[in-house]
């Protein structure tokens, strides 16, 4: 891999750290505590927990893998595209926890938006569009986020069903 697709993947990475840190309009207080886990770990780039009332990190938490593109998508497209194949979902899933892929869009530099998919245990596919209905630059978003693991974690499932799909509340990747 080339310096400049390092350098973008590292600019990618921090403006999802800094989305993740930014108080939501609920009760207007930060909900998530990224932690990056380097190098080392090929398959995904940050374990994320959830933050309580009282600022803390409580037991719910979440993987997370960021993408970043320089390539403009196409104007009026209600996608983003991405890479993020079967087999690596497939490994992912076997974490037995909630999952998300981001996919931020640098194109336009300090307009950067990040999309953001839930990969769901009933649908193990590949990911390779993501919707960009789903931004993590939404408040809501990031509280339907929050919301969901949340809620796998007090159901203590193994099987995680996100919300944030990429066909609008449809599993089809």
């Amino acid at each position: 891999m080339n310096r400049y697709n390092n350098d973008l993947g590292a600019l990618g990475e921090d403006l999802v750290s800094a989305c993740l840190r930014r108080a939501t309009g609920y009760q207007h207080r930060i909900l998530f505590r990224p932690q990056h886990l380097g190098e080392k770990c090929e398959l995904l780039d940050y374990l994320v927990f959830l933050i309580d009332d009282d600022g803390h990190a409580f037991g719910p938490h979440f993987f997370l893998q960021v993408k970043t593109t320089a390539v403009p998508h196409r104007t009026g497209t209600r996608s983003i595209a991405t890479s993020f194949h079967a087999d690596r979902v497939a490994r992912t899933l076997d974490w037995k926890t909630p999952c998300y892929l981001a996919v931020v869009d640098a194109s336009i530099q300090r307009l950067e938006n990040i999309y953001v998919v839930g990969l769901s245990s009933t649908s193990p596919r590949g990911v390779y569009r993501i919707p960009t209905s789903q931004s993590l630059n939404d408040p809501a978003i990031r509280k339907t986020l929050f919301d969901e693991v949340k809620a796998h974690f007090e159901n203590r499932t193994f099987h995680f069903i996100s919300s944030l799909t990429s066909a609008g509340n449809k599993n089809t990747f």
